[in-house]
């Protein structure tokens, strides 16, 4: 088979040898979504474990796949960019002509003149009391799956899965009644301690956005953060009144990550970006009444951009933990 020459671009001057010998000693295991021409999509783990490349800045050199955050195809000319997880972008010559991924299926064997993309998503930091994991890279239809394996199965209503997000694809809902919902049947309750993070990318809008909602309709019942109007900075809310404004900005048509951090007893955090930017005296009574959600269909605040990797913990992560998160996803 004649072998696929893609073009890489790579900044002369830097020694990658060195640099991608060291990284290469991480273990860890990477999802891979590999997108095809023709619209499909296939989802697993790649046999390569590195990508040998003949660059004419660089000369001969390995990249460990980990390292890899995507390849991207020209349609006509079947030129690539490569993305590494540190954003540069790199060019030269690299052969490959299949990729042999892993998948539910068994082993497959896709050619590399049939594949648009390859994205790569790294597991992250394993942090302990994960209860609910939407990444939005496994979707069928109007359902996303939870990839914690507590078969949380998410709905969409009135929203799409769009293919550029923060890390892979992402959730896209565009204001009034466009939601993802989800059972909250053993999700964190009462004044339990818990963790809610996602990332979203939304411009600045004229109404309020509900970010995500947890929760009855009742002062510290609810469980929710959103996006004040305008001048959008993140809120911590409490129904009927009294939300509580941080000094961080987020509608500004770039990804953020935002976090809301319960104790367990009398204080509430919200984070953005890592960096706390509210802290509260707050206890919750919050009840189960069958879903919880991303977005709220509630007049006027319904959320409107993309959300990608939403988390919910049933503990309090720690402020370390929470850039640890942050570090690790961004």
């Amino acid at each position: 088979m004649k072998m696929n020459k893609v073009l890489l671009m790579a900044m002369a001057g830097v020694c990658w040898h060195a640099a991608l010998a060291a990284e290469s000693k991480t273990n860890a295991t990477v999802r891979t979504t590999v997108n095809l021409m023709d619209g499909s999509r296939l989802v697993g783990e790649l046999s390569l474990k590195e990508i040998p490349i003949q660059s004419e800045a660089v000369g001969k050199i390995a990249i460990p796949v980990a390292k890899v955050q995507s390849v991207r195809f020209d349609d006509k000319t079947r030129m690539a960019t490569v993305i590494l997880g540190n954003r540069d972008k790199i060019q030269g010559e690299v052969s490959v002509a299949e990729l042999k991924l892993r998948t539910l299926l068994g082993e497959l064997r896709v050619p590399v003149r049939l594949v648009s993309s390859v994205e790569n998503r790294g597991e992250g930091v394993a942090l302990p009391g994960l209860v609910l994991h939407y990444s939005f890279d496994r979707a069928n239809g109007d359902e996303v799956m939870d990839d914690t394996g507590h078969d949380r199965t998410g709905k969409i209503h009135r929203g799409s899965i769009s293919p550029e997000g923060k890390r892979g694809s992402a959730l896209v809902l565009e204001g009034e009644k466009a939601t993802l919902t989800f059972s909250d049947k053993d999700l964190p309750a009462g004044n339990a301690a818990r963790t809610m993070a996602v990332w979203l990318k939304t411009p600045a809008q004229p109404l309020r956005q509900m970010i995500f909602f947890c929760g009855g309709q009742v002062p510290e019942d609810g469980c929710y953060l959103l996006i004040w109007e305008n001048t959008a900075p993140v809120m911590l809310g409490r129904w009927g009144g009294g939300d509580t404004k941080g000094s961080a900005s987020v509608a500004d048509g770039q990804w953020h990550q935002v976090a809301l951090v319960h104790d367990g007893e009398q204080t509430t955090r919200v984070y953005v970006d890592g960096r706390l930017d509210i802290i509260l005296a707050q206890q919750y009574k919050t009840t189960s009444p069958g879903t919880g959600s991303l977005s709220y269909d509630f007049p006027q605040h319904g959320f409107r951009g993309k959300l990608d990797e939403f988390m919910i913990f049933d503990r309090a992560l720690s402020a370390e933990e929470i850039k640890q998160l942050y570090d690790s996803q961004n």
